[in-house]
């Protein structure tokens, strides 16, 4: 009897053990899981594409500076396309504050170098931002323009740059606008990109932005 009551004990006791043993390693697994779940899901969400707009033509006139006027106080985000010699070549819009895409209206192989892009920042002085720099770069254009209520802001970029310089600069400068919070409108943190990249970064008055521009 005293025999059967020790062998009992001591598969109760391994019983035991093997349970907890199991429920450890079930709990180390569902740890895993969950770990490899959770950074799969912020890998998607991440990569999840942001609402698109349908885009539509506008008009605001044919020239650059009657677009740029036009546009000037629009509440909604507006892109115009204006080749070398001052030809208009699309003009849409979103009807987003912000949310034109080049991409939608035109592809990097119809645009040639001496294109002219200008667009607007709705209820914003802000120059250019990480997205417009790299799209200007990504897309090869001769001059950038954004207009805002109160500004003007160009970049004349002299050279063309790679899809990787367009990736690059739109990290350094949104490590550059962490840096300098106080820096609303972005106008020193474009000063010093432009510098490191090497094109030309201008900041208009609007009363003098037709004579300059």
């Amino acid at each position: 009897m005293i025999a059967r009551s020790i062998s009992g004990s001591h598969l109760s006791t391994g019983a035991l053990i093997l349970g907890l043993v199991g429920i450890v390693v079930l709990a180390i697994f569902g740890y895993i899981f969950f770990i490899s779940f959770s950074y799969d899901l912020k890998a998607v969400l991440a990569k999840r594409p942001m609402p698109t707009f349908a885009a539509r033509f506008t008009d605001h006139g044919p020239t650059l500076y009657s677009v740029m006027q036009a546009i000037r106080n629009e509440e909604v985000e507006v892109l115009a396309i204006f080749s070398e010699t001052g030809t208009k070549l699309a003009e849409v819009s979103n009807f987003h504050e912000s949310m034109v895409r080049i991409g939608q209206i035109i592809s990097p192989s119809t645009l040639f170098h001496e294109t002219t892009l200008v667009h607007n920042h709705p209820n914003s002085n802000s120059t250019f931002s990480p997205n417009d720099i790299a799209a200007f770069m990504y897309y090869r254009c001769n001059r950038a323009i954004v207009v805002t209520e109160d500004e003007t802001y160009e970049a004349v970029f002299s050279r063309e740059y790679s899809i990787k310089d367009a990736k690059r600069a739109k990290k350094r400068l949104k490590r550059l606008i962490c840096q300098t919070k106080n820096d609303k409108n972005h106008v020193l943190t474009n000063k010093i990109l432009a510098e490191e990249f090497g094109y030309q970064f201008y900041q208009h008055n609007t009363a003098n932005a037709h004579a300059q521009i």
